[in-house]
């Protein structure tokens, strides 16, 4: 009788309130095929067709294609971002453990979940001596979009030069964590053991990820402005030296490092890093084919999204499509970063050995073309229509900018 009155009580009661459980329940039910129901907890500002239940079938055999069967899902931590909550599990993959992070909005509906590497204690390189230079936090932007970073100061008097550092795709945190590697901390902290000075600071996606589910993200908003505001800051401390301020870009921020260069126009150089000189459908297309390479070619998902991308290459895929996650518009926008001074035959930059110059318009189009003709050239040959790149690949991804676009922040001076 007693048992026979609690379950009536938990029905009447209705589903837990608590977010991990609702996270556990919601993972559970991607891990039991139960698509149709998971899309059903979806919260309806997330855009159309972003995480449906077919998209959660692709996505889900993706992960479980890379890591296995999940086993075990434990608890995590708990914490609040705005007025959601973002829920850390941990799963028992077959191949490994691995985070599972789940964004929920105040009634428990799911804005977005993500997979990532078990973060592990950081061992600093060899070449890092802590002894000479200090850290502190610092605020990047403004409201809404206020980001906590860090900046790393060597010891001395200064002014010291500054390098900026620029993210690449996805939600990364200041140091570009992955599991136990973070590379823009090994960068910070090399380089202020060497007298230069670095600003880095969480990405707007990562800190506001959640709230921007129900948003057409642009570059601008996930990348460019940030960045130009993080440059900003770095010029106007004190302890720094405002003309040798210098931008470096990783993958994503490589390739939109000219375009923020542009926009700014004072940088005294700039450093790319693994930067794609394609359009993003091409280096897409040769992941998916790798990662596709890896299960013997035997992943739908992984075809589906390869029949998507000649559309994409095209740009005639509807702007709030999904690929990958991402609506098509954001990709194929990276295609199209046009300077605007270009058109008017003014000034482009030229990214010549490491250091930024500018070049005028029809030196451009002379160099580009001597670029072009050059696979072993060392430059990147910025316009408003196209860039020649170093290794002489004949349409490379248009990525310049420009304007005169501020930033702002918040750090002692």
């Amino acid at each position: 009788m007693l048992a026979k009155t609690l379950m009536m009580l938990a029905m009447t009661q209705g589903p837990a309130r608590d977010p991990v459980d609702a996270s556990l329940a919601w993972v559970r039910q991607l891990d039991a095929g139960a698509f149709d129901s998971a899309a059903a907890q979806i919260d309806p500002a997330v855009p159309a067709g972003g995480l449906s239940a077919e998209r959660l079938r692709l996505i889900w055999g993706a992960i479980t294609q890379q890591y296995g069967k999940l086993g075990r899902l434990d608890r995590g931590t708990v914490a609040t971002r705005d007025s959601f909550t973002i829920v850390e599990l941990i799963g028992g993959f077959a191949s490994q453990p691995m985070g599972v992070r789940v964004a929920l909005t105040p009634h428990l509906k799911v804005t977005g979940f993500f997979i990532h590497p078990l973060e592990t204690a950081y061992q600093p390189p060899a070449y890092v001596d802590t002894t000479r230079f200090t850290e502190r936090d610092i605020q990047v932007g403004k409201e809404p979009w206020l980001l906590p970073g860090t900046i790393t100061v060597p010891k001395g008097t200064g002014p010291f030069p500054v390098v900026v550092l620029v993210h690449g795709s996805g939600p990364n945190d200041r140091d570009e964590t992955i599991g136990g590697n973070r590379p823009f901390k090994d960068l910070a902290w090399g380089l202020a053991s060497r007298g230069i000075a670095v600003v880095r600071y969480d990405k707007r996606t990562r800190v506001y990820g959640a709230r921007m589910q129900s948003r057409f993200i642009t570059l601008d908003a996930e990348v460019i402005a940030d960045a130009l505001a993080a440059v900003y800051l770095a010029r106007s401390a004190a302890v720094l030296d405002s003309t040798r301020v210098f931008l470096l870009g990783h993958s994503l921020g490589a390739m939109l490092g000219p375009s923020i260069a542009g926009r700014d126009g004072h940088l005294a150089g700039l450093i790319l890093l693994a930067g794609p000189a394609r359009r993003f459908a091409d280096v897409l297309r040769d992941q998916m084919r790798y990662i596709d390479s890896l299960s013997g070619g035997a992943d739908p998902g992984t075809k589906e999204i390869l029949g998507q991308l000649p559309a994409l290459a095209a740009h005639t895929l509807p702007p709030d499509s999904v690929v990958l996650g991402v609506p098509a518009g954001h990709r194929t926008r990276a295609d199209s970063q046009d300077a605007d001074a270009g058109a008017a035959g003014g000034t482009g930059l030229s990214v010549d050995h490491g250091r930024l110059r500018p070049v005028a318009a029809g030196a451009r189009r002379a160099e580009q073309r001597d670029a072009q003709g050059l696979p072993g050239s060392q430059s990147s040959i910025c316009d408003g229509n196209r860039q020649g790149h170093a290794a002489g690949i004949p349409r490379a991804r248009r990525a310049c900018g420009a304007g005169g676009d501020r930033g702002s922040g918040e750090m002692d001076r």
